[in-house]
């Protein structure tokens, strides 16, 4: 029995039981049917985005959802941050400060 299916919009689907939720095809997903933490079948829809969590409930997500947890979660991305000139050319100072350091240790 799958624990679960996701639904393509060409009436494909792709379950645990065909491969790993990694393996599935990313693109044309339109409803993630799962079991939640009671073992209780549930469906998700309408999301822009979808992954499970480590219970292995299904979420949706839109783009900034998504975006934050890339960022947050699997960390593989690194977010910049708007700052003001001073507090920009104190940090970029620091890097050349210890670009310079580390390349007098090379």
């Amino acid at each position: 029995m799958p624990d679960w299916i996701i639904y393509y919009s060409d009436d494909s689907t792709y379950s645990n039981e065909d491969g790993a939720w990694v393996d599935a095809p990313g693109w044309g997903v339109q409803v993630v049917l799962f079991r939640d933490s009671d073992l209780r079948w549930a469906i998700r829809h309408g999301g822009d985005f979808f992954r499970l969590a480590d219970d292995g409930t299904a979420v949706s997500m839109d783009q900034v959802g998504m975006l934050d947890w890339v960022i947050n979660e699997l960390g593989c991305v690194k977010a910049g941050r708007m700052l003001t000139r001073v507090e920009f050319d104190r940090v970029y100072q620091q890097a050349k400060a210890d670009m310079a350091r580390l390349k007098a240790g090379d």
